[in-house]
């Protein structure tokens, strides 16, 4: 049992090596990961440990005995994986990862019967989200977080620590949609902090003798933002003058919001408390043409989470 738990400490800390490399260059006919392409990331609060650290300590303790060390190559064919399944969902229908708590941004190809369907599954938790699909794919999209001293009482967190894991998603050449452990980033959020985790990957398809390149760019912000208090929307006339004002708790903000004939523009203003006992206010101009704004609220588990109101006219 000692020998056990010295190996898996030596293991635990090949794994942190492996897992921090964020930019991987596959090979054609690579037998790993020519078929498999990453698509995104799934994050989580809890570390994900699909190692399968039995079978790795039966096939290689004669090497570690020996020569003291195991190759971090020989390691990642023990990393497991976690397959998600095809809901129902539209046409295409929708690949989640059932019973597992975390935060969505992927791309997964969904084949049809004459073409080929790109689509973008992301949890409510993501905002900004921005994405481009073709032989250059990337995706970018920012997680906004309770600053601070304001971290909600079902935050996984160290003191004022966020932590936060990037779980890879790949995509089979059979359709087959799956997740590897990824590393952790963990930081003291306050307002307007960020932190960010970024990978690349690079692929290399030859059909007919003609050989394509390939890369796909996914990268994730994590960004502090001070906990709402009010939303205070406003209708301003073409005379600058206020004709309707509205008082909101952040969490329940409309849905929809009908424009009055006279209206020309919103105020959109949201006060609260900064991490130093301060107040703040923050103040966004909405043409009377837009679609719709968005505003924030905190959830329980730390989450600054957006809502989105469609504006109505009359």
């Amino acid at each position: 049992m000692r020998n056990k738990r010295f190996l898996l400490l030596i293991l635990s800390a090949l794994m942190i090596i492996g897992l921090n490399s964020c930019q991987l260059a596959v090979e054609d006919g690579s037998p790993e990961k020519g078929a498999d392409r990453l698509i995104g990331f799934f994050v989580t609060r809890e570390y994900l440990d699909l190692f399968d650290h039995d079978l790795f300590i039966k096939e290689n303790i004669g090497e570690f005995v020996k020569d003291g060390e195991v190759a971090l190559s020989e390691s990642a064919n023990y990393q497991g994986r976690l397959y998600a399944s095809l809901a129902e969902d539209g046409e295409t229908g929708k690949y989640v990862f059932e019973d597992l708590d975390g935060i969505a941004f992927y791309s997964p190809t969904y084949d049809m019967e004459n073409f080929s369907h790109i689509d973008i599954v992301q949890g409510e938790e993501i905002c900004d989200a921005k994405w481009n699909c073709g032989s250059e794919t990337k995706l970018e999209a920012t997680i906004y977080v309770v600053a601070s001293e304001d971290s909600g009482s079902g935050s996984q967190s160290d003191g004022n620590r966020s932590v936060y894991y990037f779980n890879h998603v790949y995509q089979s050449a059979d359709g087959s949609v799956y997740l590897t452990t990824g590393p952790g980033l963990s930081g003291n959020m306050t307002d307007g902090v960020a932190m960010s985790q970024w990978m690349e990957e690079k692929y290399t398809e030859t059909v007919n003798g003609e050989t394509t390149e390939y890369s796909v760019e996914v990268r994730i912000n994590v960004e502090g933002k001070n906990a709402p208090k009010e939303i205070i929307i406003a209708q301003m006339d073409g005379e600058n003058r206020e004709i309707s004002r509205q008082q909101f708790a952040p969490e329940a903000v409309p849905e929809s919001l009908k424009l009055l004939p006279e209206t020309e523009y919103l105020i959109v203003e949201t006060r609260g408390t900064d991490s130093e006992g301060g107040i703040f206010a923050n103040r966004e101009i909405i043409r009377k043409d837009e679609p719709g704004f968005s505003t924030f609220y905190a959830r329980d588990d730390g989450i600054c989470a957006a809502k989105w109101v469609e504006i109505l006219r009359p």
